[in-house]
């Protein structure tokens, strides 16, 4: 019995630290979703914003990991680190990669 709950709280102790640890993947995101959508496109600095949202962009490894994540304890990290939730909640839609590809579209054919 003792047994069965050392190991359940081990667990959960192991997930709380993967769940709730600073250093995950969507921690290097440089602008919040929020910021990121008032992100006005300037054609005097078209190659600099290009590469500074194309740094952004997340890889296949952090959309994945953002939807482990979400499936592993969204429900309490919503309720404990809601912006970091919903950090890993736009990742995993798309919605974060799909705001930067409209920008950056928006910089290659607006911009001569």
């Amino acid at each position: 019995m003792l047994r069965d709950i050392t190991k359940k709280l081990c667990g959960i102790f192991a997930l709380s630290v993967v769940l709730f640890s600073s250093n995950t993947h969507a921690t290097r995101l440089p602008m919040r979703f929020a910021d990121l959508n008032h992100f006005v496109p300037r054609c005097d600095m078209k190659l600099e914003q290009m590469q500074f949202l194309d740094a952004m962009k997340p890889t296949p490894q952090e959309v994945d990991s953002a939807k482990l994540q979400i499936a592993a304890g969204g429900a309490l990290l919503s309720i404990f680190n809601p912006s970091k939730y919903n950090t890993l909640y736009l990742m995993s839609t798309g919605e974060y990669g799909w705001l930067i590809d409209q920008l950056l579209w928006e910089l290659q054919n607006n911009c001569q």
